[in-house]
């Protein structure tokens, strides 16, 4: 289970280079994954910054920000999966908002009491390529439909608490 990872962006910062910072995010409750990414950003962190001038953005996981995985194995192993999901980073519409403070909550429940001044805003990824690399012999390239399509299983503790 996985409750961060890094987003890149086209750096307001840096006048347009890359850059990138550690978000968190949420596909669903724990143990009911959507694929769909939502993010809390404010326009006071780079990333938020960014993404309101381009909200193209890649963001990326590795399988060994799980715990007791890859062990053994140098996180840059290609055994050691990762991948790197590319779209638009949008606002979400007031119309999905209830949904979407579902997704993201049921993860991140102190969100819920950062400071209302700071204009958090909940954003989704909309994905348009995602790039996976968990073997020997490149990389693949999926869509956002294959994507969407897979099947996802795992056992977590009812009490496991991502907050920490």
């Amino acid at each position: 289970m996985n409750s961060w990872g890094s987003v890149a962006s086209s750096s307001v910062h840096l006048r347009g280079n890359p850059f990138a910072a550690v978000e968190s995010y949420s596909d669903g409750a724990i143990g009911n994954s959507t694929g769909r990414l939502m993010f809390f950003l404010t326009s006071l962190d780079a990333t938020g910054a960014d993404v309101e001038v381009n909200s193209n953005v890649t963001f990326s996981l590795a399988e060994v920000q799980i715990p007791d995985s890859c062990q053994g194995t140098d996180p840059e192993d290609p055994t050691c999966a990762k991948v790197s999901i590319s779209g638009q980073m949008l606002p979400v519409p007031q119309h999905k908002l209830e949904e979407a403070q579902h997704i993201l909550f049921s993860r991140h429940p102190l969100m819920k009491t950062w400071p209302v001044g700071h204009h958090f805003v909940l954003y989704e990824l909309q994905i348009s390529t995602i790039r996976l690399l968990d073997f020997y012999g490149g990389a693949a390239d999926l869509t956002p439909q294959e994507y969407f399509a897979a099947h996802v299983s795992c056992k977590v503790a009812a009490s496991q608490n991502f907050e920490s």
